[in-house]
């Protein structure tokens, strides 16, 4: 069992052991247990920098393209009778930013926009970066659906990042009308 400590005011994880402890008569009764914690703070720690690391787009921290398709999978599997919709959005004339004023400039662009993209989607919805500049939403809904994509397009399309004009390309697919398969959506 593994849970966090507080010893000297810091809480730090650590694992239980225990085992309890019988007596020799025949039947055994029982005499009490025997344990000790151990610390694993750091290697837990480790833990979950790698696994954030494996899951998450080291530049805009949003979830990368396969860990985002086994959670879509995962939320289907789980709900198979609700509605989703899978979006695929790509930044316009994101080239001519690289180009005219440098790569570090497009990462900050890549930034700015997975910033707007977080703050435009509900809890429960799943952003993810699909790769290059393009991006995923996926999101389960139960009233009109059109209302909450223009929403979130109107979020993040529009305005500048310094002197780049920020436009969005964004198609997307429903369950109702292309079924649960993820490749298809």
């Amino acid at each position: 069992y593994s849970c966090k400590i507080r010893l000297g005011g810091e809480e730090r994880w650590h694992r239980i052991v225990a085992r309890s402890t019988w007596s020799a008569d025949d039947p055994p009764k029982y005499t009490g247990f025997i344990g000790k914690a151990v610390d694993i703070h750091d290697s837990h720690l480790k833990l979950a920098t790698l696994e954030q690391e494996a899951s998450h787009d080291a530049l805009t921290g949003l979830l990368n393209h396969a860990y985002a398709q086994k959670r879509i999978l995962a939320q289907m599997e789980e709900s198979p009778t609700s509605q989703y919709a899978l979006a695929i959005l790509d930044l316009d004339h994101f080239k001519s930013a690289n180009d005219n004023y440098g790569h570090s400039f497009g990462d900050q662009v890549l930034r700015h926009m997975a910033e707007r993209l977080r703050f435009s989607i509900r809890g429960g919805d799943i952003a993810a970066r699909v790769g290059g500049d393009e991006f995923l939403i996926f999101l389960e809904y139960n009233a009109d659906l059109e209302p909450v994509i223009q929403r979130i397009y109107n979020a993040i399309s529009g305005g500048k990042f310094d002197e780049f004009t920020i436009s969005v390309s964004m198609g997307v697919a429903t369950t109702e009308k292309v079924g649960s398969n993820y490749d298809t959506l």
